[in-house]
């Protein structure tokens, strides 16, 4: 069966490409943590909350999930390959350009705000909080303190009517790995080019300047 050959010839593609990612990882904890966390979004919905070991892992524990056995499962992996080769691509040539650890979200990820409910997308990240003083006693006190990773977002208007752009805390961000909906608002086209998989898609010129999201 054609459709069978081409799913094992894709999952020992990823199961290659994910070793080699990992090797290139040094499997450092942290690392391979946040590296994962880019492909939560490619698992069978059942397992995208699931802890890994290694990139290895989580390619072999969903190629032997049930809900991989159809075509839309084949296309997915099959972009989830993609990226997986940008990754390669970044950790060979690029890891200069890591962002600091403890920033452990995506430009383009899509969240649910822990205390207001709302619904956004991640377009900026920072290392520390931003803010001023005014805006850290309005909006404080954080439990993670000052020196956690905010970040710059945009609020879905279906959320909040009026355009918002706000900087937000990563303690009140819950990320949204199983989206089907996009982000809607004004500003979209200057950051992202498309939505898929769950996730907005960068622009080249703003990909350039966050080459590890």
């Amino acid at each position: 069966d054609k459709g069978m050959a081409l799913g094992a010839t894709l999952a020992r593609g990823l199961v290659r490409k994910a070793a080699r990612l990992d090797r290139l990882m040094l499997a450092e904890a942290d690392n391979v943590s946040r590296e994962i966390g880019k492909f939560r979004r490619f698992l069978p919905l059942g397992i995208r909350g699931e802890e890994y070991g290694s990139v290895q892992e989580m390619v072999r524990t969903s190629l032997c999930h049930p809900e991989n056995s159809s075509m839309d499962s084949l296309s997915l992996g099959f972009e989830a390959l993609r990226v997986m080769e940008a990754r390669i691509k970044f950790w060979k040539w690029e890891s200069a350009k890591q962002k600091p650890q403890h920033i452990n979200l995506d430009i383009g990820q899509v969240y649910r705000h822990k205390k207001w409910g709302y619904r956004g997308v991640v377009v900026q990240w920072f290392e520390q909080c931003p803010a001023d003083d005014v805006w850290v006693k309005q909006y404080g006190p954080f439990e993670k303190g000052l020196e956690q990773a905010f970040y710059r977002t945009l609020v879905d208007t279906r959320d909040r009517e009026r355009p918002f752009m706000t900087i937000a805390a990563e303690e009140n961000l819950i990320p949204l790995h199983d989206e089907t909906d996009p982000v809607e608002h004004p500003l979209m086209e200057k950051f992202f080019e498309s939505f898929e998989n769950g996730r907005h898609l960068m622009g080249d010129l703003h990909a350039k300047r966050f080459p590890d999201d």
